[in-house]
């Protein structure tokens, strides 16, 4: 029924062609037919909208929503219901979702940076006023053209947990992204989001997740007792220290993580600097770096043997033999 909104019009939304879909909402692109401009309006299942304790949730959170500005928080514009259709309303951004990016091929070093900065600000921003977001995932980061990283759906999890009693699942939010505690639908804290984004994070360093299953409820199961599969173990190249911010973000329990994603941001950030630092001194520069091999673009490296000499020398004992072994393995 969603899917036949488009023509129509919803509040001064004339909706013009749907641009996403996900299990509980739609994204139509649209025209603001007050300020003549493009936007992207969300609109949420009518069998949610239709539960008679939605409608105070969605108004409570909505207009907490609104108060949380941030420059990489997807601002809420507006949002209402009509016709049994609950809808939020919000910048249109061409360049789509991370996800969209992904699809695409890998990211660089520096822009998998940039987005971890921008994600980490936003959700720190929003535990400090007390807003959980229960759903950080890829297809939930917008692109601008500008190249920021804009969190999207801040809430939206906590709104539409009304649906368990229509669908009988205890889980909400999506499982490849979900803390342990959240798996068990128990109380969720800044914490969860971190482990959220750590798992983002695993993601793009090493190209795939770190559990998956033929069902959310065996991805959730993993989640909760199985350990994780180091990231070293999927691509050796990976630095120990940023393993080792992985692995810390992705602890099974709570008090196991950072302190706060602002400490998560920044001990990945360092933990990539201090790579990169080190790699400096024997790697000739590249144009880039894929974040999820942590090599070089896939030609060869040719390195002059009296360079390898050189390196030999005792302060660069060790820089010579990664290099070594970069260029031996495959």
């Amino acid at each position: 029924m969603v899917d036949r909104l488009e023509g129509l019009r919803l509040g001064n939304y004339h909706i013009l062609e749907q641009i996403g879909q996900g299990g509980m909402t739609s994204v139509f692109k649209a025209l603001d037919l007050v300020r003549n401009e493009t936007v992207a309006v969300k609109v949420l299942s009518p069998y949610i909208s239709q539960d008679q304790r939605f409608e105070a949730r969605f108004d409570r959170e909505i207009v907490l929503l609104l108060e949380l500005k941030h420059p990489s928080i997807v601002p809420v514009l507006d949002y209402g219901k009509q016709n049994g259709f609950a809808y939020i309303v919000m910048p249109f951004m061409p360049r789509g979702t991370l996800d969209n990016r992904l699809q695409g091929g890998p990211l660089t070093l520096q822009e998998g940076v940039e987005i971890v900065d921008d994600i980490s600000a936003a959700l720190q921003f929003a535990h400090d006023h007390g807003v959980v977001h229960r759903d950080v995932k890829p297809s939930n980061v917008l692109l601008s053209d500008d190249g920021l990283a804009l969190l999207s759906d801040f809430g939206l999890a906590h709104v539409i947990d009304v649906s368990m009693s229509l669908t009988g699942s205890a889980l909400i939010g999506t499982p490849s992204y979900m803390s342990p505690e959240q798996c068990q639908g128990g109380e969720l804290t800044a914490h969860s989001d971190q482990y959220s984004l750590g798992v983002l994070l695993y993601q793009l360093c090493t190209g795939r997740l770190p559990f998956s299953g033929d069902t959310p409820m065996a991805i959730a199961v993993q989640h909760i007792s199985q350990p994780l599969p180091l990231p070293r173990s999927i691509n050796a190249r990976i630095p120990r220290d940023v393993e080792g911010v992985l692995t810390k973000a992705l602890s099974k329990q709570p008090a196991g993580r950072f302190d706060s994603v602002s400490d998560l941001g920044m001990a990945f950030k360092a933990a990539v600097k201090a790579s990169l630092d080190e790699a400096s001194n024997f790697i000739p520069q590249a144009d880039r770096f894929d974040i999820s091999t942590w090599i070089l673009e896939r030609s060869a490296v040719s390195v002059p043997m009296v360079t390898l000499r050189k390196a030999w020398h005792w302060r660069h004992r060790t820089a010579a033999v990664v290099m070594m072994l970069l260029i031996i393995l495959p």
